[in-house]
């Protein structure tokens, strides 16, 4: 059996992050987790406040450098998504299944100008799992259930009444894909969310079509 994170950020990316990846890595394998997907904050604040680089190439390969510090920890498996949120509102969407050339596409194509609709259309042409993060939290707003693959029913940040009863219920009635994850920022604030499978997971593919089985098992502390 194993047993992964969804959502978790690095210090190295994240102006909230308060652990490196490295430390993430160590602290998640020490709690019995096989693997980890980190989605650090992918909004234009992140860009404009801790990113040191203009060129779309650079700014990839600073963006993914929380991840790779924590592949480099060698401690146990690490993939990365993104915490996506655009300008239009404050709204945050977790999405796996993007290239690193995607990204770099992505970062030219100025993304967090584009809203909801138009990146649900992108993803939905490739592929890409679209959740909706947290969405009955203070200050979020749900989205129509046909832009979204599906929602994080269960988030485990300790400093944010996210209703997760209430997203999971919106999921169930839309039939909508469910998962779950930590949301965890600081290592003493882990391994509260994520799922469980009997399937071995070693690529960002193997992750995506585990999440998308609806007996796919999510942990919810």
């Amino acid at each position: 059996m194993e047993i992964w994170e969804t959502h978790c950020h690095t210090s190295e990316v994240s102006g909230c992050g308060k652990s490196t990846g490295a430390e993430m890595a160590k602290a998640y394998a020490k709690a019995g987790y096989t693997g980890i997907v980190i989605t650090d904050h992918f909004e234009i604040n992140t860009f404009r406040d801790c990113c040191p680089y203009e060129n779309p190439q650079d700014m990839v390969k600073w963006y993914l450098s929380g991840s790779q510090a924590a592949k480099e920890a060698a401690v146990c498996k690490v993939l990365w998504g993104i915490e996506l949120r655009f300008t239009e509102n404050t709204n945050d969407y977790l999405v796996y299944g993007l290239t690193e050339e995607q990204l770099v596409a992505l970062c030219r194509d100025h993304v967090f100008e584009w809203g909801i609709k138009q990146f649900s259309h992108y993803a939905k042409q490739r592929g890409i799992l679209l959740f909706q993060a947290h969405p009955f939290r203070n200050g979020m707003m749900v989205n129509r259930p046909e832009l979204l693959y599906g929602i994080e029913i269960f988030n485990g940040h300790p400093n944010h009444d996210s209703r997760n009863q209430m997203a999971q219920w919106w999921a169930e009635h839309y039939g909508l894909a469910r998962i779950s994850g930590s949301d965890a920022h600081h290592i003493n604030l882990i391994a509260t969310g994520g799922i469980m499978t009997d399937k071995t997971i070693q690529t960002m593919e193997d992750f995506c079509q585990v999440i998308s089985e609806t007996k796919t098992k999510l942990l919810m502390k």
